[in-house]
């Protein structure tokens, strides 16, 4: 994947530069995609009604001495699979066979 360090630097600018007011509209979230699909990343600011922040699996870690919650591969294809987007669903087939996850 040439396009990765291009790929993270641009996340870098995007959370250099996120304010809360980004995150406010109907659709919390920003996604980042490599220019050959590959690689993505979402930034959600809050969640639908299926799933918690305080219920989801995830790790904790530190970009910048910013703390973060990432949630694991196994998690975000449990919040994927069941969606009425085909991307979601195609989404967690993804995350299924990458991480080599079972049915949850």
């Amino acid at each position: 994947m040439n396009s990765l360090p291009d790929f993270v630097r641009r996340v870098v600018t995007i959370l250099d530069e996120l304010t809360a007011s980004d995150l406010a509209g109907e659709y919390p979230a920003i996604q980042c995609v490599t220019p050959d699909g590959a690689c993505s990343i979402d930034i959600l600011a809050r969640l639908g009604d299926a799933f918690a922040f305080e219920d989801l699996e995830a790790t904790e870690t530190t970009w910048r001495g910013v703390p973060m919650t990432v949630v694991t591969p196994r998690q975000l294809f449990l919040m994927k699979r069941d969606t009425v987007r085909p991307q979601d669903r195609a989404d967690a087939l993804r995350l299924q066979a990458r991480f080599r996850l079972g049915e949850g």
